[in-house]
């Protein structure tokens, strides 16, 4: 009888700690795309005859697939190491279709064996080092505008029932999109029509970095790029005019515009409707996609203290002057 309780209480041991294992958090973060998890170096403190090896964690908690990723250390002044990469330079996001969401790509970057700086003895110095994880990302997003004609909307409001705007969808990433704008009422009768037949709707296009770090596109701070189109513009008489950067009209629109201070920029856009496309349809919903691309990065700095030994000293025996690399 013990026996068999015994085996019942270690199988029940195995089984919670088998769950426990099973429900690693799976992290997604809706204003990043690749995340630093940790950077530590072993030890972090050492002597000029002994050697560190840095660990980088890194993880896509974004909603796109990372690629080109490729990480640097900075303030490793007294040698020169190698760009660290992942398997194939990419990390895969969070699959969102299964509950609860597979995890991310995830990476761990070594730099091993560094050998410490010189310093004469009796030297202590502490290095801050730095790693740079550099990326390429996207953001895409969806902007619904609704409009109604006038008709429409009068019946509307005698029923007492409100109409919407605009509302913007984001995919997880560091780079967000908002479109604002007046509701869109348009004027169907002949008159109207007869008398300006085509109305012009003016927007504000806003791209803000809401993530860790900054895009950095072609070496530029800030820099974003990629388009916007329409969705549906024929059917709904329906253009692009004089949008973002770009000057002339169509349903498809390039960006090419830079982050002021890697926080946010806005841009006009005009939205152009053909008043008699909408005289069979009381309402309808016009779709801008938005497909940016750019190139982020993310930073995490760890400190390596180095103490100077007899061995780094200068004027000693079998030293005949030697040169110290110290950040200053």
């Amino acid at each position: 009888m013990k026996k068999i309780l015994m085996v019942a209480i270690v199988s029940l041991m195995i089984i919670v700690i088998s769950g426990c294992i099973g429900q690693n958090e799976v992290k997604i973060n809706a204003n990043d795309g690749l995340s630093i998890n940790s950077f530590v170096v072993e030890p972090s403190r050492i002597e000029y005859t002994d050697k560190a090896d840095f660990y980088l964690e890194i993880e896509n908690v974004g909603g796109t697939t990372a690629s080109n990723i490729q990480a640097e250390l900075y303030g490793v002044t007294w040698t020169e190491l190698e760009t660290r990469e992942p398997p194939n330079g990419k990390l895969s996001p969070p699959d969102i279709r299964f509950t609860p969401p597979v995890a991310g790509g995830y990476s761990v970057l070594k730099w091993l064996d560094v050998q410490a700086p010189k310093l004469p003895e009796g030297l202590e110095h502490t290095y801050d080092i730095t790693a740079r994880v550099t990326y390429d990302y996207k953001t895409t997003g969806v902007a619904n505008i609704y409009g109604i004609t006038k008709d429409e909307y009068r019946r509307r409001q005698q029923s007492g029932t409100t109409t919407s705007t605009v509302t913007v969808t984001n995919t997880n990433a560091p780079v967000k999109i908002d479109v604002t704008g007046s509701q869109i009422v348009i004027d169907t009768s002949s008159l109207s029509i007869q008398d300006e037949p085509i109305m012009e709707v003016p927007l504000r296009i806003t791209f803000t970095n809401v993530g860790s770090g900054v895009p950095i596109t072609d070496g530029v701070n800030g820099k974003i790029t990629g388009t916007i189109t329409l969705e549906g513009a024929s059917a709904f008489g329906a253009s692009l005019k004089d949008c973002i950067d770009s000057s002339g009209e169509g349903s498809t629109v390039n960006v090419d515009t830079i982050i002021r201070e890697g926080k946010t920029v806005t841009r006009p856009c005009t939205l152009v409707i053909n008043k008699e496309a909408w005289l069979t349809r009381p309402e309808g919903t016009l779709n801008m996609i938005f497909d940016l691309r750019y190139r982020y990065y993310v930073e995490a700095s760890t400190k390596l203290t180095v103490v100077g030994t007899k061995y780094g000293g200068t004027g000693g025996a079998g030293d005949s002057g030697s040169s110290y690399i110290i950040d200053v």
